[in-house]
């Protein structure tokens, strides 16, 4: 796979192509089309695109934020496309955004996924670091404790 820096807009429309997949959400389609469009022009952030012929297999969007009190680098978004060699090509998005962080001094790296962590935890070495919960802004509570 061919890995390198998202500099200028001409991949967008193959990049959100792939977003588009049915398994993806269509509320963060125009989210994650303007974030990368805002990236490439930050300094705290970085897109990586695996690309061939003018298809995208896979892409990670990752930014400088602060966690813990300190900066790290977050895992905004990424998606490879399953039939490209999917494990190879995100392992090597992964190292990409592993030498930026290096590059800008940053310890950790964090992502959030609504996937099975487990793969994470064995293919990529990540360790649980807290837990994300989540509730209706219209919920109320009927007397439970």
């Amino acid at each position: 796979c061919v890995i390198y820096q998202l500099t200028n807009g001409l991949l967008i429309p193959e990049i959100m192509r792939l977003v588009r997949s049915p398994e993806q959400a269509s509320g963060l389609w125009a989210a994650i089309e303007n974030q990368l469009i805002s990236a490439m022009s930050r300094k705290d952030a970085r897109v990586f695109v695996d690309e061939k012929e003018g298809q995208v297999n896979g892409f990670i969007y990752a930014s400088e934020e602060e966690f813990d009190g300190s900066s790290a680098c977050y895992i905004q978004v990424c998606i490879v496309r399953p039939s490209a060699n999917g494990d190879n090509i995100c392992s090597e998005l992964l190292n990409k955004v592993k030498g930026w962080a290096k590059e800008k001094n940053l310890k950790w790296i964090y992502f959030m996924t609504t996937r099975n962590p487990a793969a994470f935890k064995r293919k990529y070495h990540f360790r649980y670091h807290a837990t994300v919960l989540k509730r209706a802004v219209s919920y109320e509570p009927r007397g439970d404790k």
